[in-house]
């Protein structure tokens, strides 16, 4: 892996434990889990976001220096990688500072695109809904199985506790979002599409464009990994043009390969089915 032009190669970053990478939007659901796990895989990590929250207090209390609002004097020369999030736009100043600096720039999907192809089993899951929910379901089975996998999810799981966990197996479970196409940075082994509908209007103009782009995240997985989709979706048989891997189908119905039925509620917040 190595750095470039002050630029991200795909899957080709050049980190050592104890280089210094600061985080622009540190805050947010995704890099503050991707924060947390250099941080405890032996990397300084320092940061800025506009507002103190949950996830920056708790970045803090590990001893994480972060800065509130975004300053191009915050971009300093000790930086070794400077990650932001698409969510910060184009013209943020410490964006700006960077570029103008040289430093490696790397998006958080980019990173964890990275960090998944050197953990060597990446499980990359996507979806217009329930990505959060499914990430957190597969993360629990790998654990309850002791497979000691890493983790960076969306939401707060209370058996973690919150968004993210390292781990020493080859294993790395990502929730991969669509919006601004940032999940075909990963490297996924393994990739579960829990169902495709239009949203992010913003992105993607018209439907067949979120299409188009999940069929781009589909080639991403190798022939020798594997695709898990849902087996109902409308668009399946146009997705399934591009898989080069195995295909595993779930669903509600008998044509799928795994099947649920006799589904109820579990009160308050649960359901039960079989399988």
């Amino acid at each position: 892996m190595e750095k470039w032009g002050g630029l991200a190669k795909k899957g080709r970053i050049s980190l050592k434990p104890g280089d210094h990478l600061y985080f622009i939007g540190i805050g947010g659901a995704r890099l503050s889990a991707l924060a947390k796990i250099m941080l405890e895989s032996g990397y300084k990590v320092t940061g800025s976001d506009r507002n103190s929250s949950r996830n920056t207090a708790e970045l803090e209390a590990r001893g994480v220096k972060i800065y509130y609002g975004h300053q191009e004097t915050q971009i300093t020369d000790d930086l070794d990688v400077v990650v932001y999030t698409n969510a910060v736009g184009e013209q943020n100043p410490e964006l700006l500072a960077a570029k103008a600096k040289g430093l490696p720039l790397y998006e958080g999907a980019e990173l964890l695109g990275a960090l998944m192809k050197e953990k060597g089993m990446g499980i990359a899951v996507a979806g217009t809904h329930g990505k959060t929910t499914t990430t957190a379901m597969i993360s629990l089975l790998l654990i309850k199985g002791e497979k000691d996998p890493t983790i960076e999810v969306g939401g707060e799981m209370k058996e973690l506790p919150g968004n993210h966990r390292t781990g020493r197996s080859p294993y790395f479970v990502v929730e991969a979002c669509e919006f601004r196409r940032s999940f075909l940075f990963l490297s996924p082994q393994i990739a579960v599409i829990t169902n495709v509908d239009w949203d992010h209007p913003d992105c993607f103009p018209s439907a067949d464009a979120v299409v188009d782009t999940f069929k781009e995240f589909i080639t991403l997985v190798p022939p020798e990994g594997r695709l898990i989709i849902w087996g109902e979706d409308p668009n399946l048989k146009q997705l399934l043009t591009v898989a080069k891997a195995p295909v595993t189908t779930f669903g509600l119905t008998p044509e799928v390969d795994w099947c649920c039925t006799e589904i109820e509620p579990v009160p308050p917040m649960g359901i039960k089915g079989k399988l």
